[in-house]
C-alpha cells in the first residue's frame, strides 16, 4: 500500500509512509480483526443474557402489556450494554493505532508532539472570553497536537464542552449535562520580536482568508484563536467498520487540517524571504 501526496505539507511523506508505516499495516489489520471479533462477543453476551430475563418478565408480570414492556426494556438494556462494550474496544483500537502511527507523523512534521488523551488540557478560557465558545462547566479533550511551523507554536485539540442544566422532574431537581460545543479548538501563539514585543500582523484579511472554513477566528493581542464546529472526529485513524485500509484517508484528513493551520501561520508572518543570489 502506497501513499499519494496531495498537499504541500505532505511533500516527502510517501517515502516515510513506505518505510515506517506500510510495514506495520498487516499487523495492525490483524489486530483490528481480532479486536473486532472480541467486540462482537462482548456485544452478544449481555444481549443473550437479557433474553431469559425478558422471558421472565413476561411470566411474572401482572398484565400482558406490562410483561411486554418490561421484557422490551430488558432487551433494550442488553443491546445498549453490549453496544457500549463493543464501542469501548473500538476506542481501544483507535488508541493503539494512533500510538503506532502518530509518532511517525510527528517526526515527519518536526518539533511536534501528540497526546491522544490530551492530558495537558487546553486554554479554552481564552476562546470563551473571546466569545468564540459558550459558557461551559465541563470540558473533555482528546487528540492534542502541539507543534511549530516557521518557529511559531500552535496547539490543536478536539473538544467537547458541556454545561450543567437543571430540570425539575417528578418533584426532584436533576442536573444534566448539555453539549454546547463539539469540534476543534486551535491556538496560535503570535510571534515576538527580539525585544519581546508581539510582531504586528501586516495583512489581517489574509489571515482570515487562510483560515477559511473555520467557524470562528479571532485575533487577540497575543494569539490567533480558532474554533471549528464539527460533527465528525478530528483524528480517528482506525475503526472496526473502516479497517486499516482507511488509514490513508484519515491521514489526508489530518494533513488537510494542518495545512490550513500552516497557511494561517504563513499569513501571520508574511511570505518567507527569498534567498539572496550568489555571485
Amino acid at each position: 500500500m502506497g501513499y499519494s501526496e496531495q498537499l504541500p505539507i505532505e511533500a516527502g511523506f510517501s517515502d516515510v509512509f513506505a518505510a515506517k508505516i506500510a510495514p506495520q499495516m498487516d499487523d495492525l489489520e490483524a489486530k483490528r480483526a481480532k479486536m473486532s471479533r472480541t467486540g462482537w462477543i462482548l456485544f452478544f453476551l449481555p444481549v443473550a443474557g437479557s433474553i431469559p430475563l425478558a422471558y421472565l418478565m413476561l411470566e411474572i408480570a401482572e398484565t400482558e402489556v406490562g410483561g411486554y414492556i418490561a421484557g422490551a426494556l430488558m432487551l433494550a438494556g442488553g443491546v445498549g450494554l453490549g453496544w457500549f462494550l463493543r464501542s469501548m474496544r473500538d476506542v481501544k483500537l483507535d488508541k493503539e493505532v494512533a500510538a503506532a502511527i502518530m509518532p511517525v507523523v510527528c517526526d515527519f512534521l518536526g518539533r511536534t508532539q501528540y497526546d491522544k488523551s490530551a492530558r495537558a488540557g487546553f486554554a479554552t478560557s481564552l476562546l470563551r472570553d473571546a466569545g468564540m465558545v459558550p459558557r461551559f462547566d465541563k470540558a473533555r479533550y482528546e487528540d492534542l497536537i502541539d507543534g511549530h511551523h516557521r518557529d511559531v507554536r500552535y496547539s490543536i485539540v478536539e473538544a467537547l464542552l458541556s454545561k450543567e442544566v437543571s430540570q425539575y422532574i417528578n418533584g426532584e431537581t436533576r442536573v444534566q449535562l448539555e453539549t454546547v460545543f463539539s469540534g476543534v479548538l486551535i491556538r496560535i501563539v503570535r510571534p515576538r520580536a527580539e525585544d519581546g514585543s508581539v510582531l504586528p500582523i501586516e495583512d489581517r484579511s489574509s489571515v482570515y482568508d487562510a483560515a477559511a472554513g473555520v467557524s470562528h477566528v479571532v485575533i487577540t493581542d497575543q494569539y490567533v484563536l480558532m474554533a471549528q464546529d464539527r460533527t465528525d472526529n478530528f483524528l480517528q485513524l482506525a475503526s472496526f467498520d473502516d479497517g486499516i485500509d482507511g488509514l490513508e484517508t484519515a491521514l489526508h484528513k489530518l494533513f488537510s487540517d494542518l495545512q490550513r493551520l500552516h497557511n494561517t501561520i504563513d499569513a501571520i508572518l508574511g511570505p518567507e524571504a527569498e534567498p539572496m543570489p550568489r555571485d
